[in-house]
């Protein structure tokens, strides 16, 4: 994922007037950095024809200067910054004795305002700033300081006045916002939250916070059960703050609490109770047992849809009503009924699932829940959709057969169609839209899932430079990784003409609906089985090329919480949280998810199996997998293993193993689901167990060994070290130096790597065996291979210099890949590194213009000496299979070899005998020619960035500066 991440205009080299140059220069000096929230921020323009919102801020503790806000439109924009004003406006109501709120000005576009009179959510966080604030910057990160702040949803349809004009009241902290100042005032003296801190035999303790001061051991708290009361107790105030509280209460403890209760907090001094929250209850072993059981996670959720009738089943144990809600249309339309669901009882238990049954051919019809979560009701799309509307704001009751194209019956996994090909992954990673959008792309459905059944592409005036699938299946790829393909929020895709602008871009690392496709990619996003009809098609094609489809899936975190289908439906179940009961933000995007617990892991595994099963997907890419636990990932790895009589085993796991955060930090909800799950727990499923040695996948690898052994087989981690190692480590714009570019020490990691992590050389991410090993030198993140090794190493950034094919870096790109394509497990790269991809030095091109990010298909004309070698040492990983199956890498003599001949300047030479077959990779990162002799009796294949055709071997081989040898037993 990208957490470190312009926007530049390309033209060819030598079409560039100097003011163009200049202007290029100034946007890649004036990038944007990527927000670490739940998606990217987005600069905008607003119409002045557009509309303004005033947000009045009420904050008990009049810390007005330091607070400020970030307001986004769900769907259309990822957020912006704004401070608080200083002073309270002239005729402001919102107050409270001498404390008024300050406004918060909002200005809207024409886009965003059509889009919240259209009844899209409008979110706000506000938060204590900075200190200092960087203003130029409108990254998240750069503005505020989260302390267990929720997203703030507010409905705006009916709040707009002739002048466009709207306001809100928000009190600090509350978890509600208003559009009428009576009903605001409300929140004055209102308790903000309540949640149940623990339960024990000796009873429950709660804690929560008030917009009215209280007294130390003298305001009088009650916990009620409906009109009746349990318990009563007086307040402690937290730390002397006289608005935040707890209270012990030993009335209700371990063996009278009712899960199912909607326990109420009463404060003496506050009219209203609240509802209290059950979030650090979520891993007692006694929620477990009852709302976790067999019966629980063996059932199907979702609109389950047959022609005589569909049955509408959601987990959501902690609401107290669940209405389906039918709609004619994704946005829009009319609404056709509102039923409600009832609750499922087995053996006279409640175990959380709700049903309704609708009978009749629902195919096409939009649904919805409302639910009743602690007195807070939200619409919310259903998070075990398969279909969605416009925005993925409705699903879609669907026939799924209806949505197959023609001749997908005789589709299937790679495995079955070209079991050659699906055995020896290279890998080549690339957003959907990259792939076409460019002008000389010479397809025609531009930025979209039909472009990857287009035949016979080729750059417009030049017949002689394939496009498309038929430069994939010349270039000699075996499987294409798309970045993330599901429904991802920050395309809004109601607006076609904003669908359809090259520069509606994103990288989609927001998660909306994990089981949707994106519809931005389709022809049509407003029909929900368009979008799955076209996703398939993209599938039948690249497989009937003989080319495996590889999806990223970011299961890790949420593109927000509140407003998202996951929270909506079972507030703060599906995230991690700290002792405090707020979310933790192992992803650096404000949430990370839950994966130990049950119904999360349940989700995970059976959403791949879903798109494995009814998408024919190949592999699966893990964003951030370190965030995910150990034995979830072996779940996932069975149940895909399980697949087609045992064949599943052939598709594809990898991920990247670290986090977003530093990696020491382990969630305290982590810690007591394991202790809870640690025994067995009578009555619980499948997925419930958390063996006592279970750990976060980051625990492995920023452990001092690094090592990925506990993952199990064929579960492959990115090999960050050897990656490094290659060419250097990347942070923001702090590039370093590798074994090819000038650190020759690093040899030891590349070593590592070429053995697939399980060699005795070398040092850095340590595997069993190579199928742990997933070998890469640069994907989506950071710079490109080219732009590393050529701009930021030499300070050139001039849109000329990155199209220049200078010798030199030619050189160090052929070897450095090598090195990646000639090492154990598997071997991925981004598109385009084969023709020297640029991106002018924008090493996070995230939401930068399709301009810069598209595929400049021309450059393989220009950089076609880079091309040829990437052909050639592909075509020798394929043609020595047996060295280089994925299958057979499970046995570690499959991966490693021999140094022989290595030495401290940083050549390397690697031998390899395996099945009766030699392979010899003689790789050169200094400035020197060098000679290396006992070489005879082989063929060569490429030597020095020519390729050869099985060119008899001289007993010593010169390995020129920079070079690469490539020689062995077979004639390919």
């Amino acid at each position: 994922m990208k957490r470190d991440m312009l926007k530049v205009n390309k033209s060819r080299a030598g079409a560039f007037s100097a003011v163009v140059i200049a202007a290029l220069i100034a946007l890649v000096v004036t990038a944007l950095s990527f927000a670490f929230r739940a998606a990217p921020t987005v600069t905008h323009t607003h119409a002045a024809s557009g509309g303004s919102i005033t947000i009045h801020v009420y904050d008990t503790k009049s810390e007005y200067s330091t607070l400020g806000g970030w307001v986004w439109v769900k769907g259309l924009d990822s957020g912006t910054p704004y401070k608080l004003g200083s002073t309270p406006l002239s005729d402001e109501e919102f107050k409270k004795d001498t404390n008024t709120a300050r406004p918060l000005q909002v200005t809207l576009s024409d886009a965003q305002l059509n889009k919240l009179k259209d009844g899209t959510a409008f979110g706000l966080l506000i938060l204590k700033l900075k200190s200092p604030v960087n203003e130029n910057s409108k990254d998240f990160n750069d503005w505020f300081v989260k302390d267990g702040e929720q997203d703030v949803m507010v409905d705006l349809t009916k709040a707009f006045d002739d002048n466009n004009h709207a306001d809100i009241y928000y009190v600090r902290k509350d978890t509600v916002a208003y559009t009428n100042i009576e009903d605001a005032k409300m929140a004055l003296e209102k308790i903000t939250s309540a949640r149940f801190t623990a339960k024990t035999a000796s009873g429950v303790s709660v804690a929560f916070e008030t917009t009215s001061a209280m007294t130390n051991n003298a305001t009088s708290v009650s916990i009620l059960n409906g009109d009746k009361t349990v318990g009563t107790s007086k307040v402690m105030l937290v730390g002397g703050d006289k608005y935040s509280g707890t209270a012990s209460f030993s009335q209700l403890n371990a063996g009278n609490f009712d899960f199912a209760a909607d326990y109420k907090l009463k404060v003496e001094i506050i009219p209203n109770p609240a509802s209290i929250a059950k979030t650090a209850l979520i891993d007692d072993r006694d929620f477990i047992a009852l709302y976790e059981s067999a019966d629980v996670q063996n059932l199907e959720y979702g609109a389950i849809y047959s022609k005589e009738k569909t049955v509408f089943r959601v987990w959501a144990p902690f609401a107290a009503s669940v209405d389906v809600k039918l709609y004619s249309r994704g946005s829009g339309g009319d609404l056709i009924s509102t039923s409600h669901a009832i609750k499922r009882f087995v053996d006279g238990k409640f175990g959380g699932v709700w049903e309704l049954t609708v009978s009749g051919d629902l195919n096409g019809t939009y649904y919805t829940y409302e639910i009743d979560n602690y007195g807070n009701v939200v619409e919310t799309i259903d998070p075990y959709a398969v279909a969605a509307g416009a925005d993925g704001l409705r699903g879609m009751v669907v026939d799924l057969d209806s949505t197959d194209p023609d001749g997908w019956e005789n589709d299937d996994h790679l495995y079955k169609l070209n079991p050659n090909n699906a055995d020896v992954p290279i890998i080549w990673e690339l957003v959907i839209k990259d792939f076409s959008a460019s002008a000389n792309s010479g397809m025609v459905n531009k930025g979209k899932y039909l472009a990857f059944t287009e035949k016979g592409t080729t750059v417009p005036g030049d017949p002689t430079l394939k496009t498309g699938v038929d430069y994939l299946k010349d270039l000699g790829i075996t499987y294409v990784h798309l970045n993330p393909t599901y429904d991802f929020s920050s395309v809004a895709e109601s607006d076609m003409s904003n669908v359809n602008s090259v520069d509606a871009f994103n990288w989609g690392y927001d998660p909306q609906n994990y089981n949707v496709p994106e519809g931005s990619y389709s022809t049509d996003p407003s029909r929900g089985e368009v979008r799955i009809n076209e996703f398939k098609q993209m599938v039948m094609a690249l497989h009937e090329a003989g080319i495996g489809v590889i999806m990223d899936v970011v299961y890790n975190h949420t593109y927000a919480t509140g407003g998202q289908a996951f929270h909506n439906t079972v507030p703060s179940y599906y995230h991690r949280t700290d002792a405090s009961g707020n979310f933790t933000n192992g992803s650096g995007c404000g949430n990370e998810t839950a994966s130990e617990r049950s119904m999360v892991r349940k989700y995970m595994v059976e959403s791949l199996v879903y798109w494995a099963t009814e998408y024919h997907i190949d592999g699966f890419r893990f964003d951030l997998m370190g965030i995910h636990d150990v034995d979830t990932m072996k779940a996932i790895r069975s149940a895909l293993d399980a697949l087609d009589g045992g064949k599943g085993k052939q598709i594809l796991i990898y991920g990247e193993p670290w986090s977003g955060d530093s990696g020491d930090y382990i969630p305290p909800s982590f810690t007591a689901r394991r202790s809870a799950t640690t025994a067995a727990i009578a009555g619980t499923g499948k997925y419930t167990t958390n063996t006592s040695t279970n750990k976060l996948v980051k625990q492995l690898y920023f452990s001092n060994s690094k090592s990925m052994s506990a993952l199990g087989d064929r579960i492959a981690a990115f090999n960050g070290t050897g990656r490094d190692g290659v060419r250097g480590g990347s942070w923001d714009i702090d590039v370093r130096q590798g074994w090819i570019n000038g650190n020759t020490s690093e040899a030891g990691a590349v070593k590592k790597m070429l053995e697939g992590g399980c060699g005795s050389e070398g040092s850095g991410m340590a595997t069993s065996n190579g199928s742990q090993n997933a070998a890469c030198i640069s994907v989506h993140d950071n710079f490109t291979l080219w732009d590393h090794l050529i701009g930021k190493a030499s300070s050139k950034e001039t849109p000329l210099f990155y199209d220049d094919p200078i010798a030199s870096c030619v050189s160090m790109t052929q070897t450095a890949s090598a090195a990646n394509l000639m090492s154990s497990g598997m071997t991925v790269f981004i598109a385009g590194e084969e023709m020297a991809r640029t991106k002018y030095a924008n090493h996070n091109s995230y939401n930068s213009p399709v301009s810069l990010n598209a595929l400049d298909w021309r450059r393989q004309k220009d950089f076609k000496a880079v091309y040829d070698h990437y052909k050639q040492v592909i075509k020798i990983r394929k043609a020595y299979k047996t060295m280089f199956s994925y299958s057979g890498s499970v046995n570690k003599s499959n991966c490693t070899g021999n140094f022989t001949g290595s030495d401290a300047s940083g050549l390397i030479v690697f031998t390899r005998n395996v099945g009766g077959q030699k392979l010899v990779c003689i790789f050169n990162p200094t400035d020197a020619a060098v000679s290396v002799s006992g070489m005879g009796g082989m063929k060569v294949y490429v030597q020095n960035g020519t390729v050869k055709n099985n060119t008899p071997s001289s007993a010593s081989m010169s390995v020129a500066a920079k070079g690469t040898i490539i020689l062995g037993s077979l004639t390919i």
